[in-house]
């Protein structure tokens, strides 16, 4: 499986809601928060946003990599596309089921009051605003509570797995910025392109390290950070924010333990 498709089908790219059957012409958009953590607020470029609502797909599935030409990203899938207002445009479809979709914001899109609709057999929706800004990274969760992270031997971090004092773990994030060079917009990163200006990262309230910060290659829209835990970090569950541009990501959580 290509780092692609293991994105795609992480439990932070969807939620554990579920439906089925036929599509419904009573449809609508109920709410639009961050992919990362399922919580409200403003975007950055680059970001995962979900979408949810009712009636919104026929099916359910994530994007494959025969949704994607040529290293360009979809702008639908089975018939579902979400349209961007303002300058009208598409963004990228990487999930859809009845009552979630999933959307990347695309690298070039500027801060502005955007209105999003969903478009499907049925129609197109009502128009929903959200707010993008320069800055306003987020940390990838896998559960919309623990930040999803791995060892330096790719394990997970998990509650079971715990990181330790001092040990450099990586964590993962959308909407974190722009890369060195920059993205090109709607294709898959081939390369490591390191961040341009590198948040700062604190673990239980404490600075931490942080060595190395790029895009993740084969996986559009997510980030990747190299980060030693704080010697002084106490055991237990501790708060992970990620903070660019004065901008603080909602917090999550990591297992400390000596």
């Amino acid at each position: 499986m290509t780092s692609l498709e293991w994105i795609a089908g992480r439990d932070w790219h969807r939620s554990t809601v579920s439906g089925g059957g036929a599509q419904s012409s009573q449809w609508n958009l109920s709410s639009i928060v961050s992919s990362a953590t399922y919580q409200s607020g403003s975007f950055a470029a680059n970001s995962w946003v979900t979408i949810f609502g009712t009636n919104l797909s026929p099916t359910s599935r994530s994007w494959t990599n025969g949704d994607i030409l040529n290293g360009g990203l979809p702008f639908s899938l089975d018939g579902v596309s979400v349209v961007l207002t303002g300058a009208p445009r598409l963004a990228y479809v990487g999930y859809v089921s009845p009552t979630q979709v999933n959307f990347l914001l695309p690298t070039d899109q500027g801060p502005a009051t955007v209105q999003v609709q969903v478009r499907n057999s049925a129609g197109i929706s009502a128009r929903v605003p959200i707010t993008v800004q320069a800055n306003a990274p987020q940390l990838l969760t896998s559960d919309a509570k623990y930040v999803l992270a791995t060892h330096a031997d790719g394990r997970p971090l998990t509650k079971a797995t715990p990181a330790s004092p001092g040990e450099i773990v990586t964590l993962y994030g959308t909407g974190c910025g722009v890369t060195t060079p920059a993205q090109i917009t709607g294709q898959v990163p081939t390369m490591a392109a390191p961040l341009a200006t590198l948040p700062t990262i604190t673990v239980g309230g404490v600075a931490a390290s942080l060595t190395a910060g790029s895009i993740l290659p084969g996986a559009a829209g997510v980030y990747q950070f190299a980060v030693q835990i704080p010697t002084a970090a106490a055991d237990g569950d501790q708060p992970v924010v990620a903070t660019q541009g004065g901008v603080g990501s909602a917090p999550t959580l990591i297992t400390v333990q000596k």
